[in-house]
């Protein structure tokens, strides 16, 4: 991935009143170590001798086959990098990302206090290591289609990239999976 490859970490925590959901790391690597594999091994690295299971979220695009690569997608390199702490129940990935201005008003009506989980308000922590993450919701502005991603080109290698948006719509496709039914709920008819 260019700029970096992104992987998100959270989990959910229920108290009393809140149905909080905590991202705590993430993982923006940088070429050489920018493929699916590499967020794998960094992340088994950190936690891999205190995870039991793992739930995988994530962009539906990354079903799609490698080009050039054959039968191989993004998400048959995350099972193979996370195979001993995976289930059958363990992908979560949606069928298709939902429009990236529903996505943006879903997140943003979490951020405002208007969403409900069985009675209990739903929130979003992020932790301060995360700069890319908390970029991405200080930076990106409003575009046409939702986001206003600005594509730069590194001076080095000629490449063009979108410099924010990877962290942000990586958050969002974990919210909206495990809230879909009230995103769903939230979207006029």
């Amino acid at each position: 991935g260019v700029p970096y490859m992104t992987g998100l970490c959270a989990h959910v925590i229920i108290t009393d009143t809140e149905f909080q959901i905590r991202f705590f790391k993430e993982y923006c690597l940088r070429t050489p170590f920018n493929t699916t594999s590499d967020v794998c091994r960094a992340y088994i690295e950190d936690y891999g001798d205190q995870t039991t299971d793992i739930f995988y979220y994530g962009d539906a695009s990354g079903k799609s086959k490698y080009v050039g690569l054959g039968n191989r997608s993004a998400f048959d390199d995350v099972r193979a990098g996370l195979m001993v702490y995976l289930s059958d129940a363990s992908g979560r990935v949606l069928k298709r990302n939902p429009s990236v201005m529903k996505r943006r008003d879903f997140m943003n009506n979490i951020f405002a206090g208007k969403v409900y989980f069985n009675g209990l308000k739903v929130s979003i922590l992020i932790d301060n290591s995360m700069k890319e993450t908390i970029r991405d919701m200080q930076s990106l502005k409003l575009g046409a289609d939702g986001k206003l991603k600005n594509v730069v080109k590194d001076k080095d290698t000629g490449i063009s990239y979108q410099d924010l948006g990877h962290t942000s719509d990586a958050m969002e496709y974990f919210v909206i999976k495990i809230l879909w039914d009230e995103f769903n709920k939230s979207i006029p008819k």
